[in-house]
């Protein structure tokens, strides 16, 4: 141990850019990873038949930050990949996010253009806002999306997801999923 200045625990995204980053700067670093690789949960390879596996499930990595992207393009090749994904509400297929369609999808086509042009209004030049921002608005129609949002999708998917009722899971888990303000489709809007 006496050959090391920092020891190192765990080889994950956080352990590996801390280990580089002191190693550059002359320090000896041990790494200590239970897993046989690098990487953490963001682990991948290539199997035998040339296909990319993700051994933990897909990971994506995308930031704003252009010296965030520079760092990381050092050590690793980029793959450009659009998260879109969609909810089944009482089986019919919506965006998620939820956007405008989901409007247009759930409510007849008067309330739909009602409810768009209330949330155009009171979120003027806002992308988008969490779902608990629209379940405590002052306007009852948006209200009245929010709560149908909530009842058919947020509150059965935190029960699924964290294994508790809506009412006992941390405010913040719900505030990371945005509501769109517009026909727009993804979760991340990243440059890279």
């Amino acid at each position: 141990m006496e050959r090391f200045n920092i020891l190192v625990v765990g080889c994950g995204l956080t352990g590996s850019v801390i280990a580089r980053e002191l190693a550059e700067k002359g320090k000896k670093i041990l790494v200590v990873e239970r897993r046989g690789h690098i990487g953490g949960n963001m682990y991948d390879y290539v199997d035998g038949n040339g296909v990319l596996v993700q051994r933990y499930g897909p990971h994506t990595f995308h930031t704003k930050k252009r010296e965030l992207y520079e760092y990381i393009s050092r050590y690793a090749d980029w793959q450009d990949y659009r998260l879109t994904c969609g909810a089944v509400i009482n089986g019919k297929y919506t965006p998620a996010p939820f956007n405008f369609q989901t409007v247009d999808d759930f409510f007849d086509a008067g309330k739909a253009e009602a409810i768009k042009d209330a949330l155009g209004t009171e979120y003027s030049g806002r992308e988008f806002a969490p779902v608990l921002e629209l379940l405590n608005h002052k306007n009852p129609l948006i209200r009245e999306y929010a709560e149908f949002l909530f009842r058919n999708d947020y509150a059965p998917y935190t029960a699924k997801q964290w294994g508790v009722s809506p009412e006992e899971i941390d405010p913040g888990v719900l505030r990371r999923v945005p509501v769109r303000f517009s026909y727009g489709t993804g979760y991340f809007d990243d440059e890279f």
